[in-house]
């Protein structure tokens, strides 16, 4: 039997997150997220979050060779990728923050897969990075990384709009906690403890 699909958020009924109030913002910068192929269906992906709240949202998903082929089709003049290379332009700092931005490439997934990505794909390469300097607390209490400044895609996102675009995005932020809370309601109630005491 076909599961249902919710028409507005695109999740599945029983994780439907319509009634977390979905905030809109028509953002100028484009989001490019390119997307690993094994993160598509993954039930904790965020990058999946970024089109419902975010209208100039763009995702690929695929392996390296597929998003090298789709991205010889787009125009990437003035774009950079949200990497922290060492070169890497700081966007909360007004001082070395770049002039302009057209389009903001997300790498989604682990920081492995998105490594591997970025050294495969030679167009990526050739583009700036940009990164933070301080980021805000890691909300996604549910992925299993313990490092404080390794943010979800969707978290990197909103901060990288919010400074990018000078903006404060709390409704965002809001949804997003919502949106974990739907999540550890979803799991077993053995592991509720593990994750709802955490910050």
């Amino acid at each position: 039997m076909a599961r249902a699909f919710c028409e507005q958020c695109g999740f599945i009924e029983k994780r439907c997150i319509c009634d977390a109030l979905i905030p809109k913002f028509e953002n100028a910068i484009h989001l490019l997220v390119l997307r690993d192929k094994s993160e598509t269906n993954h039930a904790k992906n965020t990058a999946c979050l970024l089109p419902l709240v975010f209208s100039n949202t763009t995702i690929i998903d695929g392996d390296a060779k597929t998003i090298a082929e789709e991205l010889k089709q787009i125009n990437l003049e003035n774009s950079a990728i949200l990497y922290p290379s060492q070169s890497a332009l700081i966007l909360d700092d007004a001082k070395s923050a770049p002039h302009k931005i057209n389009t903001l490439i997300i790498l989604d997934g682990s920081w492995k897969k998105a490594f591997k990505l970025y050294m495969s794909v030679q167009t990526l390469q050739t583009l700036p990075c940009v990164s933070f300097k301080t980021v805000p607390q890691n909300l996604y209490r549910i992925r299993s990384t313990e490092l404080s400044y390794s943010l979800s895609s969707f978290e990197a996102s909103v901060y990288a709009i919010e400074c990018l675009e000078k903006v404060q995005l709390t409704g965002h932020v809001s949804f997003f906690q919502k949106f974990i809370e739907k999540q550890i309601q979803l799991m077993p109630e053995s592991l509720h403890s593990r994750y709802q005491g955490k910050p």
